[in-house]
């Protein structure tokens, strides 16, 4: 199996070498396969670190399996993800991707005690922590 994620840079929250920095420990600590960003944004990152697109839609058009969108209202729960190759798309703090769900893919959302939107970065945390760890 292997897992790649794709983001948008929290441009105007946070510093994309910070960004890039908690990317690389969540990596490390659960081993994901690419790191995909958009726009391309930082320089001086080595491609095997963080591969770095325009758009959205360039990112989609580069990856294979499932594509699991981590959306606040998506459909699916995380339960329903399923274990094969998976692509885990992240929006940010200012813009949803879910127009690029289509009828292959999946929406997922976090159900959490409280209802609030979290930094992507929190919500791929959550997800690869129980892909891998199960509940």
């Amino acid at each position: 199996m292997t897992i790649t994620v794709v983001g948008m840079w929290e441009k105007g929250w946070l510093d994309p070498s910070v960004e890039h920095m908690m990317l690389r420990q969540l990596r490390g600590a659960y081993k994901f396969d690419r790191l995909i960003m958009i726009p391309k944004l930082l320089e001086g990152v080595s491609k095997r670190s963080c591969e770095q697109y325009d758009t959205i839609e360039e990112a989609l058009e580069n990856v294979e399996g499932t594509k699991v969108f981590l959306e606040p209202n998506g459909e699916h729960r995380l339960s329903d993800i399923p274990g094969e190759d998976i692509v885990y798309i992240m929006g940010n703090a200012s813009r949803s991707n879910e127009r690029y769900v289509t009828e292959n893919d999946l929406s997922v959302r976090i159900d959490t005690p409280g209802r609030s939107d979290m930094f992507a970065i929190n919500a791929l945390a959550i997800a690869l922590d129980r892909q891998v760890n199960g509940s």
